[in-house]
């Protein structure tokens, strides 16, 4: 897998650093450009699971995030993304609806749903003293 990356007038192209099989340190850092990424590797195995069990690619639209990303994205204080516990899924109808039913399937702890507007799935490895949890977003 080849990474590109853009600074200033520079472009510098290299081999990215795989974390499993389809996924790439690049593509969970977060977003503000801190490089943060350090992804929790028990997270990093389920989510390659529910990649291989679902057959088809999956986009992380969101991985880590600092503090201050999670702020300005409008995460939860307690944010499992800051945690490297948790990513967004650009995925949408049938394929969303298979990415929830394996999703529950495997035991993720949360699963979030956003099908209008900004479609995504949000799964974590949470714990919560209240079971595993499933919510939509307004």
């Amino acid at each position: 897998m080849f990474t590109r990356r853009k600074f200033g007038e520079i472009i510098i192209l290299g081999i990215a650093m795989l974390l499993t099989r389809n996924f790439s340190q690049s593509e969970m850092e977060c977003h503000c450009g801190c490089g943060l990424a350090s992804m929790n590797s028990n997270f990093m195995e389920k989510l390659q699971l529910l990649r291989d069990k679902c057959n088809f690619p999956l986009k992380v639209t969101s991985g880590m995030r600092c503090k201050k990303w999670n702020e300005k994205a409008g995460g939860h204080k307690n944010s499992s993304h800051m945690k490297g516990l948790a990513c967004d899924l650009a995925v949408d109808g049938l394929r969303a609806r298979i990415v929830i039913q394996k999703a529950l399937e495997m035991g993720f702890d949360g699963v979030g749903i956003s099908q209008s507007g900004s479609k995504f799935i949000h799964v974590d490895m949470k714990p919560r003293n209240n079971g595993k949890a499933v919510w939509t977003y307004s």
